[in-house]
């Protein structure tokens, strides 16, 4: 219960109110219980005061100092706490519901199990804030500040996170159900466990962030920065990562049937673990191993494709892939590059046109290097195809990539046609395949 005189002094209003806790500071203050609904409260100093239990719905607290203070299961729903001042604030348990709490300050607050549901937070701070097992669903959250955030078992549900940042943050087992995250940034993220179904992912960042056991079925992650991140046991079933930059990911083991996966490229290590029926991807390759005693190296892939390396020629290079039986392609389209060939983009531009059919139409039967330097790709077509018109589509779509990786990243600095053999070989295998 309040102490009578505490609450009969906030009720003659916020200016005698703080001039009385001015003069005495060290005196904590209880109310406690106390009905203050709807009362104008605006700039007032509840610094450390104990609230718990109170009520204050539609109250307004706009630019108010409640640091410290004692929020535990209050009624807070309608609350206009703009720009206030809630820093390491306790507010377990508190009803928030609907409240206004845009560019307050909830660093290192407690908010665990508080309802937050419908809140309209835009551009808050909740640095090192604890919403374990918070509710905040439908919440208006963007641009908001959650670093070093607890959110573990968080509902997220319909919230607007755009351009959030929530690095460091940890969202194991959150749900984030068609929550809008685009251009979030949160790197070094923990999201272990969490339901991401149908979310939108468009363009965040989420660079060295940890998925594993994650469900994103239908979610959206195109275009953005997944470098890095832990995908082991992930559920992307009809996921778009579409142009999404996956360097390095880890896909082991997760579920990729039916996910669209035009523009993003992974390598062979990457695809370790994943079954082939789930990838969409017209140059399939998995992982591969050198024999010591022989000159070949073998792919384990669906199509039993086989790289042939040739002893070494002083004048020229060559490298043969032998092709599958089913399609049958034939070495019909020839490539001319009397430059450096950007390796990622050609592979890309295949990958788009077979994207387009049942089956792969294209594939590489070798690549051969030239004594002026030049370099000579010989393509698989399938049969029944325009080797003409296939020319200008590889082409076209070669330039269009070509021009866009040239904007983001470079490629590795050697050079095909004048590094060493072996070099050449993982070059290919590498940006390649």
């Amino acid at each position: 219960m309040s102490n009578p005189d505490h609450l009969k002094l906030i009720k003659r209003g916020v200016k005698r109110w703080n001039r009385w806790r001015k003069d005495n500071f060290s005196e904590r203050p209880d109310l406690s219980g106390a009905d203050l609904k709807g009362v104008d409260l605006i700039g007032v100093n509840f610094i450390g005061v104990n609230l718990s239990q109170a009520n204050l719905h539609k109250a307004y607290l706009k630019g108010s100092f409640l640091r410290f203070a004692n929020l535990s299961e209050a009624d807070l729903s309608g609350v206009d706490f703009t720009e206030a001042d809630l820093n390491s604030a306790l507010l377990v348990g508190a009803n928030l519901s609907q409240s206004c709490i845009y560019k307050a300050d909830l660093c290192r607050a407690n908010l665990s199990h508080a309802n937050l549901r419908e809140v309209a937070g835009e551009q808050a701070f909740f640095i090192e804030a604890n919403l374990e097992h918070s509710t905040l669903i439908s919440a208006k959250l963007s641009q908001a500040t959650f670093t070093h955030t607890n959110l573990r078992n968080a509902n997220l549900s319909n919230a607007d996170l755009n351009k959030a940042d929530m690095s460091c943050a940890n969202l194991s087992h959150a749900n984030l159900t068609q929550a809008n995250l685009s251009k979030v940034v949160c790197i070094e993220g923990t999201i272990n466990g969490a339901d991401l179904q149908n979310s939108n992912l468009y363009c965040a960042n989420f660079q060295y962030s940890s998925f594993r056991d994650s469900f994103l079925q239908c979610a959206n992650l195109s275009a953005g920065n997944f470098g890095e991140v832990d995908f082991t046991n992930a559920d992307l079933r009809q996921a778009n990562l579409k142009d999404a930059k996956v360097t390095d990911a880890n896909f082991q083991s997760a579920q990729l049937q039916d996910a669209q996966l035009s523009g993003t490229f992974l390598t062979p290590s990457q695809r370790n673990g994943i079954e082939p029926q789930d990838m969409q991807w017209p140059l399939p390759a998995t992982e591969f191993s050198k024999e010591k005693s022989s000159s070949a190296i073998r792919f384990n892939q669906p199509s039993h494709a086989l790289f042939i390396l040739e002893k070494p020629d002083p004048t020229q290079t060559v490298i043969q892939v032998s092709q599958p039986t089913q399609p049958k392609l034939q070495p019909t389209l020839t490539l001319y590059f009397s430059s450096p060939v950007d390796w990622i983009a050609l592979a890309g531009s295949l990958k788009r046109i077979n994207s387009n059919h049942e089956f792969p139409i294209l594939n590489v039967y070798s690549i051969e290097t030239q004594v002026d330097q030049s370099i000579i790709v010989q393509i698989g077509v399938a049969e029944g195809c325009n080797a003409d018109e296939i020319r200008c589509q590889v082409l076209a779509e070669y330039e269009e990539l070509r021009l866009m990786l040239s904007k983001t990243f470079r490629l590795n600095e050697l050079s095909p046609f004048s590094s060493p053999l072996n070099q050449l070989l993982n070059l290919l295998i590498k940006n390649l395949l």
